[in-house]
């Protein structure tokens, strides 16, 4: 079984290889034999000491894969008798309306490459102290599937990493609790003028000119002149400042029959936004949440659509190499995509060209992203 399946097959003929599958010949990382990380270590110790006590010659091959920005001094090798010790802060993920989106770096061009839900506990391995593209990204893991990478702090002005108030290491021991930086400026100014002027004048003039012709002549001028101004100015200007943008949307659009997706979105995303969606497989099976694929269908408002996952060329929920070997083929004429199958390989026209293979390629990179 080993010698055929692994072996022969996927040239996986190192205990290094059948535990860490670098060989070339199947998808990277996939096609493991064995679960136990120091198998490669404890086996090769049993196989050491066979030929050893077996009077072969004492002359042997190594295959050794080797990696870029590979160290030039050797590691020491790990003690299994010692223990090691990871200091995280207990998380939990909250004041988010879909998901929070996991990255493979710092910075909203990283790939996604997760999504965390709301109330799912993490914990938090490193708390960012600076930003890049508005964001403070901290180093995270979830609890739930061992989802691993970078997440922004706060969303939409809602702080959505948050802590549950305790440290903890892999051994149970406690230590000081991270520091969460929440900048919030609230300036009152309350200016308040008032200035009263009032004045009066009474001017009364009263003349009386007698003479012999009897002529009498009496002015009464009476002026009376009240001048009240009364200024009140209220200013009261209160800022609240918060500097962090929202985070991008996930991108879904019905054309037609079909409901095209991009290969972000999963079923927890429809429903957050289609509240009465219905999603099934391709076997007729609903689908509440976590990945989705080409080919399931949304009943969405009591019509059906058929799902197009860019990228998703086999339908089997996930964007991998296969996908890009699938078109691939197709265009060799060794593979047929039909329907919704082959809308999935249109990443750039409304045809399937090798630039769709390039563009699935780096994508599949982190050097560019797929929308609609």
């Amino acid at each position: 079984m080993v010698k055929e399946s692994f072996i022969t097959r996927y040239s996986q003929n190192t205990l290094y290889y059948q535990k860490f599958n670098v060989s070339g010949r199947s998808e990277m990382a996939s096609h493991q034999y064995q679960q136990n990380i120091m198998a490669a270590q404890s086996q090769g110790s049993s196989l050491k000491n066979y030929y050893s006590g077996s009077g072969t010659p004492q002359t042997y091959t190594f295959i050794i894969p080797l990696y870029k920005n590979i160290p030039s001094n050797a590691i020491a090798r790990p003690n299994p008798s010692q223990a090691n010790s990871i200091t995280y802060e207990d998380g939990i993920i909250q004041h988010i309306s879909s998901v929070l989106k996991v990255r493979n770096g710092q910075g909203t061009g990283a790939l996604t490459i997760g999504k965390l839900n709301n109330n799912e506990e993490i914990a938090i391995l490193r708390r960012a102290t600076s930003q890049v593209n508005g964001y403070f990204w901290d180093l995270i893991v979830s609890k739930k599937n061992g989802t691993y990478g970078y997440a922004a702090r706060d969303v939409g002005g809602e702080q959505v990493v948050c802590s549950k108030g305790s440290s903890t290491t892999s051994a149970g021991t406690s230590s000081p609790q991270q520091p969460n930086t929440n900048t919030n400026t609230n300036t009152n100014t309350n200016t308040n003028t008032n200035t009263n002027t009032n004045t009066n004048t009474n001017t009364n003039t009263n003349t009386n000119t007698n003479t012999n012709t009897n002529t009498n002549t009496n002015t009464n001028t009476n002026t009376n002149t009240n001048t009240n101004t009364n200024t009140n100015t209220n200013t009261n200007t209160n800022t609240s400042t918060n500097t962090t943008p929202t985070e991008p949307i996930v991108e879904m659009k019905i054309v037609g029959e079909d409901f095209d997706v991009v290969p972000d979105v999963t079923a927890n995303t429809i429903t957050q936004v289609y509240k009465d969606a219905e999603i099934k497989d391709s076997k007729g099976n609903v689908v509440t949440e976590g990945k989705i694929g080409t080919g399931y269908t949304v009943k969405v408002n009591n019509k059906t659509y058929t799902i197009v996952k860019k990228g998703d060329v086999n339908g089997d929920t996930s964007v991998s190499i296969s996908d890009v070997i699938a078109i691939f083929n197709t265009l060799k004429g060794e593979r047929t995509l039909e329907g919704a199958f082959e809308k999935a390989a249109m990443l750039k026209s409304n045809t399937v060209t090798i630039g769709d293979v390039i563009k699935l390629f780096n994508f599949l990179k982190g050097e560019t992203t797929i929308s609609l």
